[in-house]
């Protein structure tokens, strides 16, 4: 289970990577880039809640 959070949590910060490299810079508004804006705040939580998850199962085994 630690293996598949790892692994969720890269690929978790490979798409964060690729979402804000997406985003159109010469429009910032949300009507041009709602889809990146919405993936970008998935992204993130989803990332803090498999890091959170390996530093409890970390806590746990001490």
């Amino acid at each position: 289970m630690k293996t598949f959070k790892i692994v969720g949590l890269i690929a978790c910060i490979l798409l964060l990577g690729y979402h804000i490299f997406s985003l159109d810079y010469q429009d910032l508004r949300f009507k041009t880039n709602k889809f990146h804006y919405m993936q970008i705040v998935a992204m993130s939580l989803i990332a803090m809640t498999f890091l959170l998850g390996i530093n409890k199962d970390r806590k746990n085994k001490e």
